[in-house]
């Protein structure tokens, strides 16, 4: 009987040493159902675990299949089982085979759940900024398979968009423009709201005293460094803020991105009256800094745990919000005003907000559960390129007054959702006027389109003059108003290397624009290889005439050549007809 016991064991501890050294991967048993048998790894844990749990349940040892579990553990369950209690212990009792069996149900139902979950579509992000001015409305949209992986590919005949006034009767509209993967061209503006309340200079675990490099503000900091170091596109722009009784804005969203990683290191230990947790507050002043803001924008939440505001906990009133408790729902209506998309991560052990996850799906985003600075790391990757892998559907809404609207977009692709089509909806403002709310009627919609047309005219045939001889550039931007004089040849206006310099407010160079003169027209012709705007019209290339006003980035730039030039001479386009005057009587009339 010892003899057998002694050779079970050895049989038990070599082939677990085999599987828990590392020699080789354990297989899956063969009853493991075939939805077990995907790619994924975190789908094996579960086996795993199934198969423990199976093996725990049945006296003595199963040829053919070793229990996972530890060598010490099978030494006890083999003198249970054999009648010897082990030494120290008391006999224990193992679950009986009807017990295991339930639990292996329950576990294959939360398997089925994972393996079966379908692919999704979501308006990550809507943009109704252009709907007066365009009549454009342009949604930010994501599309992820059964594992929450980005599908790319996918072509404009795959998406179909519909509007609603009231959330239930939908009608087609059209799709005006579709562009993939348009966050990589135009950038994005990314918002890091970080927690600095008085918990996260605690360790991950909540314990008061550890080293300052294994606080959670350490981890959070560390994490944002390597997503600053992960923007390699000019057109990406981040600004970091705090937040715990105050909100604390460190940088506006710039695209100089070494500037905003020193910028962290302003993030220090709050004072015991700053260390509470305004997290809804947060929200709505990060959608305030946010409200001038155009293009893309994605805030970035990172709180260690629930909304804990100085007025309720204190017993006194708040320096700067008195005695009123913002709540999650003026959170969420305040980033619906300004079309943000929230993705939240906690961070920690402790409980999560029980409203954060939902802040985040009702304004396109991801909440995400990170215990570990690895996790911290990978939420942040991972929502960045998520970001960069959204479509931009651009529709012309429909003309019926509302208050509110309601936009729709499906897919139908046969390759990502061969039984069903996916669909997700969005609701936006869109009745409001000059800050009046209530329904826009036609006739009111009418003398504000005229209204603009008449206003867009008169823009358009506004020019600036000066009285300077030479021909030139006047710059009115944040230094004051400069002029410089134009080249005979070619001249450079904005960008790293400019004969004009223009900076914009963030302080970075704005887009570049060339203006050459054509020595035969007698001409000054704007060249652009991104569209600028001259008059309020966007152009690539357009001759310049006196009085031009040119729109790069925000700054504006107005061309000036004056009527009797001592610079290079701008032809009338007038011939003579007399045989006997030659180029000098040309010249004499010309000045």
């Amino acid at each position: 009987m010892r003899r057998n016991a002694r050779r079970i064991e050895s049989t038990q501890r070599n082939r677990l040493g085999r599987i828990h050294c590392g020699a080789r991967q354990p297989r899956l048993p063969r009853w493991a159902p075939p939805a077990c048998r995907l790619r994924s790894a975190r789908m094996l844990r579960p086996v795993r675990l199934l198969r423990s749990l199976w093996d725990a349940g049945l006296p003595g040892y199963r040829r053919g299949h070793p229990p996972a579990v530890p060598v010490r553990r099978c030494r006890r369950l083999e003198r249970a089982h054999s009648g010897r209690p082990a030494k120290g212990h008391p006999a224990k009792r193992y679950p009986d085979k009807g017990l295991v069996v339930v639990l292996m149900a329950a576990m294959l139902s939360v398997i089925a759940a994972e393996v079966g979950a379908e692919p999704r579509l979501t308006i990550s992000g809507l943009d109704s900024s252009r709907l007066l001015t365009r009549n454009r409305g342009d949604l930010y949209v994501g599309v992820t398979d059964g594992d929450g992986e980005p599908i790319e590919g996918l072509e404009r005949d795959s998406f179909e968009v519909s509007e609603s006034v009231d959330g239930e009767t939908f009608a087609p509209v059209e799709i005006s423009d579709f562009a993939p993967q348009v966050n990589v061209d135009e950038g994005v503006t990314f918002l890091m709201v970080v927690d600095n309340s008085g918990s996260m200079h605690l360790g991950i675990d909540g314990e008061r005293e550890v080293p300052e490099e294994e606080q959670r503000i350490m981890h959070a900091k560390d994490a944002l460094r390597g997503f600053l170091r992960e923007i390699d596109s000019p057109q990406d722009r981040v600004g970091i803020a705090s937040f715990n009784t105050f909100f604390t804005s460190h940088t506006e969203p710039t695209s100089d991105v070494a500037q905003a990683e020193r910028l962290l290191e302003e993030i220090e230990r709050p004072e015991p009256r700053e260390a509470y947790t305004e997290l809804y507050a947060a929200l709505i002043e990060a959608a305030a800094e946010a409200r001038d803001l155009r293009g893309r924008r994605v805030i970035i939440l990172l709180a260690d745990g629930a909304n804990y505001p100085f007025a309720r906990y204190s017993g006194e009133s708040h320096p700067e919000y008195g005695d009123h408790i913002f709540g999650h729902d003026e959170a969420i209506d305040a980033l619906h005003e300004e079309e943000l998309t929230v993705h939240a991560v906690h961070f920690g052990s402790d409980q999560f907000d029980q409203y954060l996850e939902r802040i985040a799906d009702e304004t396109g985003g991801l909440f995400y559960n990170a215990r570990t600075g690895d996790d911290l790391s990978e939420a942040y990757d991972d929502i960045r390129r998520r970001v960069l892998t959204e479509y931009r559907i651009s529709y012309r809404p429909s003309m019926k007054p509302a208050e509110r609207r309601h936009v729709q977009v499906g897919l139908r692709d046969t390759r990502v959702a061969p039984d069903a089509e996916l669909s997700d909806s969005r609701s936006y403002l869109a009745g409001t006027l000059f800050g009046l709310p209530g329904p826009v009627t036609a006739p009111v919609l009418a003398a504000v389109a005229l209204l603009a047309l008449l206003v867009w005219v008169l823009l358009g045939r506004l020019r600036f003059r000066n009285r300077r001889r030479t021909a030139n550039f006047e710059v009115f931007g944040a230094r004051g108003t400069r002029v410089f004089p134009a080249s005979t040849d070619k001249t450079v206006i904005g960008g790293p290397e400019a004969d004009v310099t223009v900076v914009g407010p963030t302080g970075t160079a704005a887009q570049e624009a060339t203006v050459v003169y054509d020595q035969s027209r007698g001409r000054y012709t704007l060249h652009s290889p991104t569209p600028v705007t001259v008059n309020n019209r966007s152009v690539n290339r357009r001759d310049l005439e006196p009085g031009d006003v040119i729109r790069l980035s925000d700054t504006l730039v107005v061309f000036d050549e004056p009527q009797e030039p001592s610079g290079p001479r701008k032809r009338t386009g007038k011939q003579h007809r007399d045989t006997g005057k030659d180029s000098e009587d040309s010249e004499k009339e010309s000045s």
